[in-house]
Formats: structure tokens, sequence, C-alpha cells
């Protein structure tokens, strides 16, 4: 073959990437695995944020199960909602026409409904409310999209530690067009069977209508509110009997409708049954709970509420704005063409390929106008994923945790990856030293004239100038930071006179942003309280919140306190630099960020990791990000209990998520170590960072 020949011959069968696609994401471990392949946790470098991907292996070794990645992928792409998980990226195969696996990028999330479930006995009610808000709020979305999840149950409900959940699994989901009778067709799924609808055990009805996902949410919020499943059914007809034990046979004219013969015959047969008042099943629920329960598990369909309706309920009062929760678009019927006729090994393919390419707009317009793909110089990184994924596949049930190269990373804060179920974890093993680092010693850039000793910092990993800004490495400030024998810090810094110094300096007159953030239990109240007090020059930004004000807080001080109502307008309003919307919400308001800014005051903000992350994708280099840490992981556990504030399990999970976000210390510009008794020694390293950020010549420009 002639050169020109091969040339033409690849380029029909190997396609490139975008430029950096290739080092974009760097794996970390894996967090999950199954029949479908595998999942693991990696770092965006750039958009400076933590992911999962996907591996799907042999998606075309059965044509029916990739029709149901496609159909997934694709409803991911037309769903975009903050209560549905998000594929934020699908990577490039190596070849058009010949791929077997895909690697999918979702936004990575903690855990899942079932994990809280079964890891959790102190939900409140508020919890409650706002899970199953939450779960209508989406399933609204979804609905109003003429679409039908069909698998609703707690492991395909991703959730985060602050109250944050996501459906996700939209492989069986099924789009409904008006014009067309939707019928039945259902797998008898062992695992599913607990949350299914009665019309779809044994196929009742001859169609299903969206009452099917409002029941399967009545059954996980009924096991929200008991912690165990409400009909765990061994097979159909054990199902049917627990549903007609709690809820009562139902009337002749539902049973006269049902398409089963078997079914209406036994059901007919059956005794009749009272329904049993759900007061009794549930003795602790609010009672605009249980009537909204006994709705969303009304044994004919007709009589279930739709989500918009179960939404606008009384029971979310003091939550709900239902007119603010948005609808979507109806999917079209040629989205979906392919569910109408048989479809080949190699229409899927190119089908799945060309939702790929949605993901790439460049290569898609140059697919859509016919051309072949050109001017890409960087391989796909699938060849990179290849090898990684592979590691861990390989040396994942030995325990390993990461690819050869990053050895030392930890698991996801929840029980399942922490801990075997076999044994308890006592307070030794919350006590084991925390992940391992390495410091190495660099030269701290000269402020103005002053002379400053060798600091240190994690070695730099993550390329400074790649697209969406790069998270910039942590220096290590302070006195020995020991969580498993990473070393000492070098050269403490003689605090006192480098402030002096610095402010004898002629500084710039730009205000500066600080953001302090840290582990729970670090101490980052009592630095800020003495930052305070020490230094007036500074303003203290006071977070908005619609919880309730405990004893001794001053509203305007501590916090601003407001109602839910109140802080939904904020957020509506587009108020807020910075807003998570737990069982109570807390934010940022913009307003008294901008008006101190315009006055030329420098601003201090206190936040949680997922705060700075948000905070740092928002402000950039505009803002300087100081990361609070404790001096080990044994005194972080004392001054946790010390606290007594927290049962056992609960400093478990505050330990495990610690270990987590030490993770994010390389992306702060600072790293203070505050030693228990030292609060005055940690206050004048924050004061010397200000004064030294003030001091520079080239000062950052704070932009909100």
């Amino acid at each position: 073959m002639q050169p020109d020949q091969r040339k033409k011959a690849s380029a029909e069968i190997d396609f490139f990437t975008e430029y950096g696609e290739g080092s974009r994401y760097r794996i970390e471990e894996v967090i999950g695995k199954g029949s479908y392949g595998v999942v693991c946790s990696a770092y965006d470098t750039h958009l400076g944020e933590k992911v999962a991907i996907k591996k799907i292996n042999d998606i075309f070794e059965h044509v029916s199960d990739a029709t149901r990645i496609l159909r997934e992928i694709k409803l991911l792409r037309l769903l975009r909602h903050p209560d549905i998980v998000e594929i934020k990226h699908i990577l490039l195969p190596p070849s058009r026409r010949e791929f077997k696996d895909i690697y999918v990028v979702f936004e990575l999330m903690e855990s899942d409904l079932h994990q809280v479930i079964k890891a959790n006995d102190d939900l409140t009610p508020e919890h409650y409310q706002f899970f199953l808000y939450q779960l209508l709020r989406g399933m609204k979305y979804i609905h109003t999209a003429n679409v039908f999840h069909r698998d609703l149950k707690p492991k395909n409900i991703l959730a985060n530690a602050d109250c944050k959940l996501k459906i996700c699994d939209f492989g069986l989901a099924r789009v409904a067009f008006n014009d067309t009778p939707t019928a039945i067709f259902w797998t008898d799924y062992v695992a599913t069977r607990w949350y299914r609808a009665p019309e779809l055990c044994g196929s009742f009805f001859s169609k299903y209508t969206p009452a099917i996902d409002i029941w399967s949410i009545g059954c996980i919020f009924a096991e929200l509110l008991t912690g165990k499943p409400l009909f765990p059914g061994k097979n159909v007809v054990h199902q049917l009997d627990l549903m007609t034990d709690l809820l009562g046979t139902p009337p002749p004219e539902t049973i006269a409708r049902i398409r089963n013969e078997k079914a209406r015959r036994y059901l007919s047969s059956m005794r009749k049954k009272r329904p049993i008042p759900l007061t009794y099943k549930f003795p602790n629920a609010d009672p605009l709970a249980l009537r909204l329960l006994e709705r969303m598990l009304a044994f004919d369909p007709k009589d279930r509420p739709s989500a918009e309706e179960a939404l606008a309920d009384p029971y979310f009062r003091n939550l709900a704005r239902v007119e603010r929760e948005p609808s979507a678009q109806p999917v079209t019927k040629m989205e979906f063409e392919f569910e109408r006729r048989r479809i080949t090994k190699e229409d899927v393919r190119e089908l799945i390929y060309r939702e790929i390419l949605e993901y790439h707009p460049k290569m898609l317009k140059e697919f859509l106008e016919g051309a072949e793909p050109t001017g890409f110089m960087y391989p796909s990184a699938v060849d990179k994923f290849k090898k990684q994924f592979a590691y861990l596949e390989e040396h994942y049930r030995n325990g390993a945790a990461g690819p050869p190269e990053r050895q030392h990373s930890s698991s996801l804060p929840r029980p399942s990856v922490l801990y075997s179920e076999s044994s308890n974890p006592s307070m030794i093993d919350v006590a084991n030293d925390l992940s391992k680092c390495s410091i190495e010693e660099v030269e701290k850039p000269q402020v103005g004239q002053a002379s400053v000793q060798p600091m240190t910092r994690f070695p730099v990993q993550v390329p400074q100038n790649v697209q969406g800004g790069a998270a910039r490495p942590g220096k290590i400030i302070g006195s020995v930071l020991r969580y498993n024998n990473c070393g000492a810090a070098a050269a403490s810094i003689e605090a006192t006179d480098q402030r002096n110094m610095a402010r004898n300096l002629v500084p710039a007159p730009n205000p500066l942003i600080i953001v302090i953030s840290g582990p729970s239990g670090v101490g980052k109240d009592a630095v800020i309280k003495r930052l305070r007090e020490v230094r007036e020059d500074l303003h203290f930004v006071v977070t908005a919140t619609s919880r309730a004000k405990r004893p001794g807080e001053v509203d305007g001080k501590d916090y601003f306190f407001m109602s839910k109502e109140e802080f939904l307008s904020m957020i509506e309003k587009n108020e807020l630099l910075v807003c998570i919307g737990v069982c109570d919400y807390k934010g940022i308001p913009k307003q008294q960020i901008t008006e101190y800014i315009a006055k030329g005051c420098d601003i201090v903000l206190r936040v949680d990791i997922q705060g700075a992350a948000t905070l740092r994708r928002i402000l950039r280099n505009s803002a300087v990000f100081v990361f609070l840490v404790a001096e080990s992981e044994e005194a972080l556990v004392k001054r946790l209990i010390d606290r007594k504030t927290e049962t056992t399990e609960v400093l478990l999970m505050r330990v495990a998520s610690a270990k987590e976000e030490l993770k994010h210390l390389k992306e702060f510009d600072y790293v203070v170590v505050n030693k228990e008794g030292e609060l005055e020694g940690s206050v004048k390293l924050l004061e010397s960072i200000i004064d030294a950020e003030k001091a520079k010549v080239q000062q950052r420009i704070a932009v909100i």
C-alpha cells in the first residue's frame, strides 16, 4: 500500500480528539465495579474538580444492552436538571467503526440513597421533606419531557453529604408519544420489584402512565421514614399480598380493569382486607407527610397525584414554589426513532458514536458536513485510560487504591468503601493515619524587598496553563504537618517580623478576598473569631441561612437569618454568590461583597470544602485560598470527641470526610496548621499571608 493510501485508510479508521483531552483526567481509584465494567474517580485538570469515569465494557456484545446504553446517554443529554445526574463528557474512542468500550465522565457523587438510609439512623423530618421534594422536582421535569424512569429505587438515587440528591440510571426509561399507546414491556428484575407499581406486577393494565414513578417515590419515601423497604416481596404474589395487607384490597372497579387474568382472579378471590392507617405504620411521622404518602401509594394509578400536584401539597408549604420548578420540552420522536425498528449492532454503534460527538462540537460539525475529522494533533485519551483502568481492575480485589503513579489515594467517604461489613470500626480504626504525602522544599518568591525563609509546598502535578484554569499548588506554612509520617514543613516563619516588614511596604490599593476553608474540627470558627478581634481592617462576610437561630447567636453578626421563602427569592434573583441546598439553606450574598469591595475593604469568607471549590471556579485567581488543618489526625479526632456533639457513627463519617477533603489541599494557595493551644500563632500566620499578599507588586484583582 502506498503512503498516501495508508494515510487515507488511517484517517478513515482513527480519529483524534481536542487538544489536552489525553491528559485532562487524572485517574485516582476504583469506586465501583459490576457486570457493566468499572467506575473510577478522577481529577479533571481543566476544571479543577473531581469526576467519576465509568468504563462500559463490550457494549456491542448484545444489541439489547447497547440499546439500553444508547437510551441512557441520550436521555441524560436531553434531560439537564439539577436533580438529574449530569454527563460532563464522553471520551472519543480510538476508532469510529471498531470501538467496543466507552468512557463516560459523570459528576462525582459521594454515595447513594441506599447507603444513606443504611448508615443514618438520625435523619430528621427536615431531611425527609427535602429528599422527597428533590425527587418530585426532578420527576416533574422528567415527566414533562414525556419520559418515564421505570426503575426508581434508592440505589438509583445518588447522594452527597450536603443532602443533595440526583436521579440516575435511565437504562430502563421510556419515552411516551401522545399518538402511540404505550404497552407494558417489563422484565421481572428482582432488585426493582419492591419499588414497582401494582399495575406492573403481572402487567395489570394495557398501558402505563407517569404514575408508576410516583408509586416508586412513595415506596422510597416510606423507606426513608422507617429505614426498611416497605414492600420487600419475594415474588409477584407475595408483593401483592404485602401491598394489600397495608392498603387493603382494591375496589371491584379497579380489579375489573386489570388486564392479567391470573392477577384479576387472585385479587378477586382474596379475602377482604381493610387498609391500615399509616399512622400505625409510621407513628412518628408528620401527619402531612403521611397524607401525601397515602396519595402516592394509591392502588389505582389514576388516583395518584402527578409530580407537579405532589409538589403543591401542603407538606411542602414552607419549601415549595411550584411555579418556579422548571418543566422540560417534550422529547421529539426523531431522537428515539431507533426504538421503533429493529436495529443491528452496526446501527447502534453509529448512533452511540453520534451521541459521543455531542460532547465534541468541532468534530460534530465536521461529521454533519460529511467531512473526515482533520486538524487534530493529539491522540485519543482512551489508550492511556485502558492501561490505567486495566491496572485498577486487576488490583481492585487486592486492595490497591490507585494506579501505579498514585497509590496513596483513599476511598470516598462512605461506609461501604471505607470499612468492610464484617467488622465494626472502633476509635482505634478511626485514628489510623491519613493518606501519605510527600513534601519538597522550594523557595518562596520574594515579597517586595522583604527577606523571608524558605517555605514548603507539595510537588506540582497539575499543568498550570490549561483550559478552564488549573488548581494551584498549596504552600505549607507553619509547624509539623504529620498526617501519616508525611514529614515536617521546613523552617518556621518569623511571623511578627514579617508582618511588620510587610506593613512598612507601600501596598497596592486593590481589595483582597481571603477564602478560609478546611475539614470539620480544625478550628475554623475559633480562628475567624480571633482574627476578627485583631484585624478591624477586615470585613468578615456574614452568611445567610434559613435555619432557626440558636441560643447566643446574633442576627447580622453570626448569620443573616431568614425564612426559606426569602432565601429562595434570593436564589431566583441571582443575589447569592454561592449557596447550598441542604435541609436548611446557606449562601453568601453578592451585595455584601460588592459593597465592601467598592469601599476598598479586604474581605474574609469562611466556607466548607465544596463551597471553596465553587468559589475557586467563580473567582479563579482573584482570591487567595487558605486551607486550615489540625497537626495530626489524632488531634482532629480528639477535638471532635471533646465537642461532645457527635455520635460514634457521625464521628466516623466526619473523619472519613476529612480524609477525602485533604485530597483538595494542593488546590489551595496556603495551608496553615492550627495546632491545639496555639491559636495565636495560627492567627499571626494568617495575618502574615494577608499582609504578604497585599505587599505584592502584582496584586490580585477582586472581581465578582
